[in-house]
């Protein structure tokens, strides 16, 4: 490399600096995802419980502070917090239910809804 003028090889080095700067971000976070998700879960806006699996993955879709819209209407929304709860709703023409467990060590939620039309 004598025979090369500084300033060449320093338009070299910058050239060679950038191709590898160029490659070293593929297959990182600057990639788009390859798998948007189930359907059912949509961004944004009360899930039916009705179109969703009784057992998620939390890798799979987050339902963590969502709102899940069970039978008759009745809505919860998913515990952030690991705790689980239960919601009845007592009508002239039935009754609802609409259990969410949130397993947080196994990474799964589970979402039972009865009753209701």
């Amino acid at each position: 490399m004598r025979d090369y003028p500084r300033a060449v090889r320093r338009v070299g080095a910058v050239t060679a600096a950038a191709a590898l700067a160029g490659t070293a971000f593929t297959g990182t976070a600057f990639t788009l995802p390859t798998s948007a998700g189930p359907a059912w879960c949509k961004p944004g806006g009360p899930l039916s419980a009705r179109a969703m699996p009784q057992r998620v993955k939390i890798a799979d879709c987050d339902l963590r502070g969502r709102t899940v819209r069970g039978p008759n209407g009745l809505a919860a929304v998913v515990p952030s917090d690991g705790t689980s709860l239960v919601a009845h709703e007592l009508r002239t023409d039935g009754a609802a239910e609409l259990r969410i467990r949130v397993d947080e060590r196994g990474g799964e939620i589970t979402i039972d809804a009865r009753g209701g039309r």
